[in-house]
């Protein structure tokens, strides 16, 4: 044991201190102005040709970008977001970062927010929740990004997010 202290001295380990590995998440749709971006701009153009000819859809879209971290899905998503034919096109723009917490609740409470622009005090009550995000995306045109989801169950997003989310909200053309 004592050889053990010893060379945990020697390399700096301390007993009982733990590591804290913080990761970094995007929460925000802001694309650094001085990354210059190579490659993408077919995918840009094919996915804002995507989100502009839905115009006239009358059940809100989704269109999903998938892949293995590190393939730029949120770089496309964000040159996507600030492209100015996208900007004009919705009326609503709004841009949520979920990481591992895929709780219907607290993202519908997040879109309330980041819609109004003001806190949601409502309590956890899907129905209440329901009703307040109908109220305020009434029947504009929005772009939701819901970005950095880790959920892979697809019953958790068919039974808890998309009943909420892509019936009888929005305008034509929302995705």
């Amino acid at each position: 044991m004592d050889e053990l202290v010893m060379e945990m001295n020697t390399f700096g380990l301390v007993e009982g201190t733990e590591v804290l590995q913080v990761l970094f998440r995007q929460t925000h749709s802001a694309l650094d102005e001085s990354a210059e971006i190579y490659g993408r701009d077919g995918d840009r153009e094919l996915v804002v040709k995507l989100l502009l000819d839905q115009q006239d859809q009358h059940i809100v879209q989704v269109l999903p970008i998938i892949g293995m971290g590190g393939l730029g899905k949120t770089t496309l998503a964000k040159m996507v977001f600030n492209d100015s034919r996208v900007q004009k096109h919705f009326e609503l723009k709004m841009w949520y970062c979920v990481s591992e917490n895929f709780e219907a609740t607290a993202i519908v409470q997040s879109i309330i927010e980041l819609a109004t622009n003001k806190r949601c005090d409502l309590p956890d009550t899907i129905e209440l929740l329901r009703g307040r995000l109908q109220e305020v995306l009434g029947r504009k045109r929005y772009l939701l990004i819901l970005d950095d989801v880790w959920n892979e169950e697809q019953q958790k997003w068919e039974d808890d997010l998309k009943p909420l989310l892509c019936y009888s909200i929005g305008g034509p053309g929302s995705i």
